[in-house]
């Protein structure tokens, strides 16, 4: 009998101590865990506004299917073991893991909490923005399967309403995932690991097929994008690709003869120079690479040929083509060179400026030539608001040019003077309403050898805009011109074609606010702020410009309204100080404002000028404004519905209530007035009230507090 006793007392202490044992996760992984994708990158997922990879500069992020499973082994007898996660996502790309998601979270379908780490109340945001029913719509979850009496395995899912599981699909960006385990007997464990994903799909390369190209008499340069047919990436924009070349079986810069072609600096190989030794055929790899370093290739090949045979001795000139009377070169300058006389053939040629203006070109000896510089692009490089008010300083008597090279640039309209007409024509080009001058070139060209006799006006004599030149072998300089760019009289232009970047902002402050279809605002501009001299594009997206309304002497001449879903674009411009408008708008879809007003450069440049000519871009910036924040709790149930469904809403406090609801156009088809006791509340809606199926908007608002639901009827 003590021995039986003794064996119980045992065995009760080794189940103890087997109750007492936490559960393992089996194949918790012992390192970080990196997933590449090779799909193509879906919109209807993980894009949103608040997201952004700056990588590609994108909100819509890219995705891949996650096939994570835990497999746990147990001691408990308890029947229901129970199994949570913890996910922490990186969604902009700051090394900052600012959203948290929790498989026990109840948020509505296809949501998260965007920015809610550290106990933050978030901002929430659509992950899941399938044009499906909202029963349709991706939730987090965990999903169990018993693999014997002690052993289960636990994957992160997507679930719906209407019983859809499927793999999770998480965006690009390094994440951690944390498990919990219960087994019901008040044991438990943790398994946690980072997860990254990554884009290890490479860029599809398509190459032509082949090139036919002859020497010039400066020799020949080849791009890598002269062999490219089309190149796509599933992430990248094809613009953001970069490109390489090799001869196959020849190493690069780097030494290399395999993989992207780089030079011996870093950068891409993206262009080889052929000579008079190089005629003939040669073949070639084109790379391809995304801004996720996956790269990939095409071959091609070039014949180079000599027809026009100039690979023979013969007269070399040069010259260069300089800013503004300054020292910088102008790029991609075309320079036609007319040929003639002593017996040499009559002929034509072009050659291109390179990045520092300098141009050279192979011809026959004892030829007679004429040099005309031309370049009619990008009219708008460096002109801008402030330009116009030096041009009036100089009209006013104020402040005159002071070089005969600005008194070109600021006859914009080839006058052969500088009035306020010159003023309105470049206003027009900066509003958009032109896209390049009716009565001049983008650039104009001066013989750099001509010194103006009157400085205070090179009108008064003719401006030498070619170079004639008798016998090339006895040139006795250097060919040089100087670029003057028509409009731009403080010679703040880019040469090079490219566009500065400036450091300060100029910022405009706008309340922001949720707008329901039909509803109107009106803003005052610049935003409460006093600029000198600006001008900006403004993107109406979904609002619909009613009425503009002056505040100032400005005139119809100072805007352009460019209207359309496409397009939906007001450009302004003014050379005063403190000018002001107001814009009475109103909304054709529903939204916050601050979606739905933004600051482009798509047709003018948005910069506010000082008065030394110090430009700083402008950007639009929105304060909260708790007057539309909802903080009481509203929700319409059933949604869609048929024959009837309940708005279900709770006030804090007693309060008149006014209830709209909306259609697509913005007209209001249902409205009451109510007063509300503190509690909850029910306004119900059937086919009486709304007869007509359709997208309509819900709109309560109580107590100074906004409450918008979109509402679908069928």
């Amino acid at each position: 009998m003590k021995f039986l006793l003794q064996t119980t007392l045992l065995l009760g202490l080794f189940a103890t101590r087997i109750l007492a044992q936490s559960p393992i996760v089996q194949n918790c992984p012992n390192l970080d865990k990196e997933y590449g994708d090779y799909g193509d990158n879906n919109a209807q997922l993980w894009n949103n506004n608040l997201f952004f990879d700056p990588s590609v500069s994108t909100k819509d992020l890219g995705e891949t299917v996650i096939e994570d499973q835990l497999v746990v082994r147990h001691y408990c007898a308890a029947p229901n073991p129970e199994v949570s996660f913890v996910l922490h996502l990186d969604l902009d790309f700051d090394d900052t893991l600012e959203t948290v998601v929790k498989s026990t979270d109840v948020f509505p379908a296809g949501t998260i909490l965007f920015n809610n780490a550290n106990n933050a109340p978030g901002t929430s945001v659509e992950f899941d923005s399938r044009a499906v029913a909202a029963n349709a719509k991706y939730r987090f979850a965990v999903q169990t399967q018993t693999l014997s009496d002690s052993t289960f395995s636990a994957r992160m899912v997507w679930v719906t309403e209407t019983g859809t599981v499927q793999n999770v699909q998480l965006p690009y960006g390094k994440h951690r995932l944390e498990w919990l385990v219960n087994d019901g007997c008040g044991n438990a464990t943790t398994c946690q690991y980072n997860l990254t994903v990554k884009d290890f799909k490479k860029p599809i390369m398509v190459c032509l097929n082949g090139l036919v190209v002859n020497m010039s008499p400066l020799g020949l340069q080849l791009w890598a994008t002269d062999f490219l047919q089309y190149a796509e990436d599933n992430y990248t924009p094809t613009q953001q690709l970069v490109f390489a070349i090799r001869r196959i079986g020849e190493p690069d810069g780097m030494g290399n003869v395999t993989g992207f072609p780089m030079n011996a600096d870093g950068t891409p190989q993206n262009q080889f120079s052929f000579d008079c030794e190089d005629i003939g055929v040669h073949f070639f790899e084109l790379w391809g690479r995304d801004k996720s370093g996956n790269a990939d290739y095409c071959q091609s090949y070039v014949i180079v040929q000599d027809n026009a045979n100039v690979c023979v001795p013969q007269s070399i000139i040069e010259g260069i083509v300089t800013f503004c009377g300054g020292t910088a070169g102008v790029k991609d300058v075309l320079v036609g060179i007319g040929i003639s006389g002593n017996g040499v053939p009559s002929g034509s040629q072009e050659v291109l400026t390179n990045e520092d203006g300098v141009f050279g070109i192979a011809l026959p000896l004892a030829a007679n030539l004429s040099l005309t510089p031309v370049k009619d692009i990008n009219p708008l490089n460096g002109v801008n608001t402030f330009d116009n008010v030096l041009i009036s300083r100089h009209i006013l008597g104020l402040q005159s040019l002071d070089s005969p090279y600005k008194f070109i640039a600021g006859d914009i309209n080839k006058s052969g003077t500088i009035t306020t007409f010159d003023i309105v024509e470049s206003r027009k080009l900066i509003l958009g309403l032109y896209t390049q001058f009716p009565s001049n070139t983008s650039w104009r060209f001066v013989d750099a050898a001509q010194i103006f006799t009157n400085s205070g006006n090179p009108f008064a004599e003719v401006i030498r805009e070619d170079i004639q030149i008798n016998n090339v072998d006895t040139m006795p300089a250097p060919i040089a011109f100087v670029g003057i760019k028509v409009g731009d009289v403080d010679c703040g232009a880019n040469p090079q074609n490219l566009t500065g970047v400036a450091s300060d902002r100029s910022v405009m402050t706008f309340p922001d606010q949720l707008l329901a279809p039909g509803e109107e605002v009106v803003l005052t501009f610049p935003g409460g702020n006093t600029f000198s001299s600006w001008q900006m594009t403004l993107q109406l997206n979904g609002l619909e410009l009613l009425e503009f309304i002056n505040l100032s002497d400005l005139t119809p001449s100072n805007f352009a309204y460019f209207p359309g879903s496409d397009l939906n674009k007001l450009t302004f411009a003014t050379e005063a100080s403190g000018q002001q408008f107001q814009l009475r708008l109103k909304a054709n879809i529903g939204g916050m404002l601050s979606s739905m007003l933004s600051i482009t450069n798509d047709i003018t440049p948005s910069f506010s000028y000082d008065d030394d000519g110090n430009a700083s871009p402008i950007t639009l910036e929105f304060a909260s404004n708790t007057t539309e924040i909802p903080v009481f709790s509203a929700s319409l149930k059933p949604n869609p519905w048929t024959t009837q469904a309940n708005l279900q809403f709770t006030t804090e406090q007693s309060g008149t209530g006014i209830f709209t609801v909306s259609n697509a156009l913005g007209q209001v088809v249902y409205s009451t007035k109510e007063t509300y006791s503190a509690g909850p509340h029910t306004i119900a809606l059937g086919r009486q009230q709304i007869p007509v199926a359709g997208t309509y908007w819900c709109r309560l608002a109580l107590n100074g507090q906004v409450q918008v639901v979109k509402m679908v009827v069928h």
